[in-house]
Parts: C-alpha cells; structure tokens; sequence
C-alpha cells in the first residue's frame, strides 16, 4: 500500500465501516477526487463539484454523521461525479442516469456487507426509486438515524405545534403549519417564514413570552 493510499484508508477508517474502506479509496485514485470533511451543515450532509477553474472532482461531506449515513452520503456524491463523468450537465441532477448509477454503488456496498441488515433490506426494496438524498428518504433516514449517537437532538416532525427549536447554528424558529414533508418556520427576530424539512435535527427550546 503506498503512503498516500494508506493515508487515505487511514482517514475513512474514522468515518466509514471497515468493510468500506478500500472501496472508498479505491473510488478516490480512480477519479482523482479531493475528499473534505467539513463542519455540520444544516442545509446538506454533502455536496458534489465538477472539474472547473483548474480543480478537479470535489466532495464534501458533514464530519458529525454516522459511518453508514456518512457511506450512502459519499455514494451519493460518488454517483453525482459518475453522473457528470457519462453525461456532463445534460441530464436533470437526480434523474434517472443519477438514480441507475447510485443503484449500482449501493449494490456494490451491500455486497461488501458493509450495512446492517435493516439498511440492506431497505436499499434492496427500495432499488432506484430512492430519493435524491437520504434526508429526503424520510423512512431510509429513520433507519441510518438509529445508529447516530445518543443526543439531546429531535426530528422537526416530533416537535409540537408552536413549539420553539434551535437549529444547528444556533438559530432559533418557531414550528408552523406543515407543507409536504417541509414545516413553515418563523425565525425569532427576522420577518418571512422559513420552510424546514421534517427530518432536520433540532433542539427544542423554552421560549418566555
């Protein structure tokens, strides 16, 4: 194993299942990717760059996720520069190019055995019909949150009505009416209303009047 490779294991090791470990680095020498770990985001757990300006393929992926939400995320983005690689930017982002090739990842990983057998039996079913994203996925993020560690943070769905939460950044909103899957929120001091997806990980907080 050279030295770069094995700094890249050594890197995925912290954050991946053991069994997933060579195929994430494998999927970075094949394409030359720039992996980042960032802060946690509260809009995305990660995102895919094309090549532009000189750099290469980037992703970017939230450092506080689980190993199995942090390996579908990087499938996920994985797919995306796949996706561009096959089709640059002439197919819709999470279409039906995007959704075969992300099939296929996950297929590749549940060979490895890398998930539990729930998470496995879900992505089986489920095929090519899973949303653009995990969050999205509302049943398939209830399965990967089970394995977060224990926190004093809830879903947005399980809040009460009116109720008060502090999302990631400190922000605090008030909980409206729902939308779909998406709540409309009055941030506390800022006019207009903010809608948040029912899966976003929250605070609750105690608001005096």
């Amino acid at each position: 194993m050279t030295d770069k490779r094995a700094a890249f294991a050594g890197v995925f090791t912290r954050y991946v299942p053991q069994e997933a470990v060579s195929w994430c680095v494998d999927r970075v020498f094949e394409h030359a990717i720039q992996v980042k770990i960032t802060r946690s985001r509260n809009s995305k757990l990660g995102d895919y760059r094309h090549p532009f300006g000189g750099k290469g393929h980037r992703i970017t992926i939230n450092h506080d996720l689980n190993p199995f939400t942090f390996l579908v995320v990087y499938a996920h983005e994985v797919a995306h520069l796949l996706c561009w690689v096959q089709h640059r930017n002439q197919v819709s982002p999470h279409g039906r190019e995007w959704q075969t090739i992300f099939s296929e990842l996950l297929r590749e990983l549940i060979a490895l055995q890398c998930f539990p057998d729930e998470i496995s039996g879900y992505l089986r079913r489920r095929g090519n019909t899973l949303a653009a994203s995990s969050c999205a996925d509302s049943e398939l993020y209830e399965l990967l949150r089970n394995y977060d560690k224990p926190n004093s943070l809830v879903l947005l769905k399980d809040i009460p009505q009116g109720g008060y939460f502090k999302m990631k950044g400190g922000r605090v909103f008030q909980k409206g009416p729902r939308q779909r899957t998406r709540y409309k929120c009055l941030e506390q001091g800022v006019p207009g209303l903010y809608l948040i997806h029912e899966t976003a990980e929250v605070l609750p907080v105690f608001v005096s009047k």
